[in-house]
């Protein structure tokens, strides 16, 4: 018998499969019943394997603890798997403020609720501000990217001694170079002595600082030192700024006299004494690191005081944050020539006012001056 077409239905689809012509003959035996089919070539199928793969950055997440906090994240991009690991970062901080303020939390009412979501909120955007990206993964075979990134909140001198000294190239007998306010500050003082040795200074690591993409950052020869807004306080000791050439003064209006301390809202001004014929330049500096230029080569003799602001104009003391101290801090330059004061009125690309601290510093370090003092007053609510 000879076939020319040939279908059945498969009992348990419904479907109904054509040969095509002239097919040859093909007996399927099914529960006993004989069935005509089809004689085809075998169908070849496709099975795409996902691997198990183990990220290196995974890994990261066992330095966790101490004072930091690691996120991990992964996603078919660098950006998707970096946001995945700030919210991991986020959820932490909730879990831990939830932790600390659960006795808060347990007396509700309308205002304690509120501070708990607000202290939430703010943990959240510090993460997002001062996390740093510590292992990026893109060797993965499924084609996903894996991200960790570490919130830091172990001290500042904690963590610069860390960094400097886990570089293979850095070891001891080192010196630091770079501007007094720096090196004379508590963190650097720390580092410096653990990168001392027997042959201190045949090495020398230059100290640096910089602010770009609206984050601040210590740079200690090749290696980067991310810190927030608020530490920068710590990093800039001003009475390494103390040259006997020079005296700076600040004057209460209502009791006349030096003093080292004002209230919110008293009124004062700036007194500035030279022992030297020269140009003075007049700068305020703020704890945000905001360079305010008062006066600028404006020529002084020995003994003459120069006052800021002139009569009857006055300063008032405020805050940065209603109800905080602060500290502003007056630096006075003399010079033999004419400073280039844009550099000290500088922003960078994004505007950044920051910009013009690091340009004072770097001044600092390479200018020779005359004398240079600084004087710290501290401003309460």
């Amino acid at each position: 018998m000879t076939v020319d077409r040939v279908t059945f239905a498969l009992r348990s689809g419904g479907t109904v499969i054509s040969c095509g012509r002239r097919a040859g003959r093909l007996f399927l035996m099914a529960g006993g019943a004989l069935l005509w089919g089809c004689a085809t070539a075998p169908t070849t199928t496709t099975v795409t394997r996902i691997s198990i793969y183990h990220s290196p950055c995974q890994e990261a997440m066992a330095v966790s603890g101490s004072g930091r906090v690691i996120g991990y994240g992964e996603g078919r991009s660098v950006a998707e798997a970096r946001q995945q690991a700030y919210q991991h970062i986020v959820e932490q901080l909730r879990i831990q403020v939830a932790t600390e303020s659960v006795s808060t939390v347990e007396k509700v009412n309308a205002q304690v609720d509120t501070r708990f979501v607000q202290k939430i909120s703010s943990s959240g955007e510090a993460a997002l501000q001062d996390l740093e990206t510590v292992c990026t993964d893109e060797l993965d075979p499924n084609g996903r990217v894996h991200v960790a990134v570490m919130l830091d909140r172990r001290p500042l001198t904690v963590r610069l001694v860390e960094r400097v000294l886990e570089r293979a190239d850095t070891g001891f007998g080192h010196s630091l170079i770079g501007p007094a306010p720096l090196l004379r500050s508590v963190p650097l003082q720390t580092l410096a002595s653990s990168v001392d040795g027997p042959d201190s200074g045949s090495a020398t690591m230059p100290v640096s600082l910089h602010y770009a993409a609206g984050r601040w950052q210590l740079l200690v020869g090749r290696t980067h030192i991310p810190f927030s807004d608020d530490e920068l306080p710590q990093l800039l000791n001003w009475n390494a700024l103390a040259d006997d050439g020079l005296a700076i003064q600040i004057v209460d209006i209502a009791a006349p006299g030096a003093v080292q301390s004002l209230h919110e809202f008293d009124e004062f001004r700036v007194h500035v004494v030279a022992d030297q014929t020269g140009l003075l330049t007049l700068l305020h500096l703020d704890e945000n690191g905001i360079v305010t230029l008062l006066r600028g080569n404006q020529p002084i003799t020995p003994d003459a005081r120069t006052v800021f602001p002139d009569s009857p104009r006055v300063l008032e003391a405020g805050l940065i944050k209603s109800g905080q101290a602060t500290h502003d801090t007056y630096i006075a330059l003399q010079s033999a020539g004419k400073l280039d004061l844009a550099l000290l009125q500088k922003s960078d690309a994004d505007g950044n006012p920051q910009q013009a601290l690091v340009a004072l510093l770097n001044l600092l370090a390479e200018a020779q001056f005359t004398s240079v003092r600084a004087e710290v007053v501290s401003v309460r609510p």
